[in-house]
């Protein structure tokens, strides 16, 4: 069984392959779409909490 050490640098060798891989245009601007749809809807929802 793998130590912790080596767990938790496998799974951020993982993660570090999955965001640089190349992507096609089409998923990449599909992506950023929902990234600043979600960012907006955060930044609404916490600046609308003190009006209820």
């Amino acid at each position: 069984m793998p130590s912790p050490g080596e767990q938790v640098e496998s799974a951020m060798a993982w993660i570090t392959d999955t965001l640089t891989r190349v992507r096609p245009i089409l998923f990449v601007r599909r992506f950023q779409v929902a990234l600043v749809v979600i960012t907006l809807l955060m930044v609404t929802w916490m600046l609308a909490i003190p009006f209820f």
